[in-house]
């Protein structure tokens, strides 16, 4: 019993200095619901013309100018057709998680690194990963628009053949994010 009530109090006072401690960086934490564009590059420009999709982010400020990140979503890139070949779509479910540093008030640069999960039965799991830029900017006293621009690889081990006989192991794609942010 006594270990329970000095879990609880620790508990408690690790929230409490938690909550603290983020207070200084409230202007960092949020959650942004976004409609992304994704435009494929390299090879896996052969199998898709581009990609739409969209994603919840949330935002959690750990100093004044850096914030964990934690990013999920739907991302569907649109097979090609060529030759009466169909390439098929390709549905993904990109789970990341990163950092942003902001190097002035509104614009900073992020990376995510975690996993984009088949939406569809004829694909796999694949390792995603992306560096990128952006920027805030104030649509009403409480509310900013957030806007960024990124180089997203997803990486597997197994290769993807393609109805052409091509083989991709990685689906790279340019990615625009426009987004709605909401502080908390």
């Amino acid at each position: 019993m006594k270990s329970k009530i000095l879990l609880y109090i620790l508990l408690c006072l690790g929230l409490s200095l938690t909550s603290a401690g983020l207070h200084a960086q409230d202007r960092l934490s949020g959650v942004s619901f976004a409609a992304e564009l994704g435009l494929p590059s390299g090879n896996f420009s052969n199998a898709s013309n581009f990609g739409a999709g969209g994603s919840v982010k949330a935002d959690l400020g750990i100093s004044e100018k850096i914030a964990l990140t934690a990013n999920a979503g739907y991302m569907v890139f649109f097979g090609r057709s060529a030759f009466r070949v169909k390439v098929p779509d390709f549905s993904y479910v990109p789970l990341k998680a990163g950092l942003k540093y902001f190097f002035t008030k509104d614009a900073f640069a992020e990376a995510q690194g975690g996993v984009a999960l088949p939406a569809t039965g004829q694909n796999k799991m694949v390792y995603a990963w992306s560096p990128g830029f952006g920027t805030r900017f104030n649509v009403s006293s409480r509310s900013k628009m957030e806007v960024g621009i990124r180089y997203e690889g997803w990486t597997s081990r197994s290769q993807l053949e393609l109805a052409n006989g091509q083989k991709l192991s990685t689906r790279s794609f340019v990615g625009l994010r426009i987004g709605y942010f909401l502080p908390l």
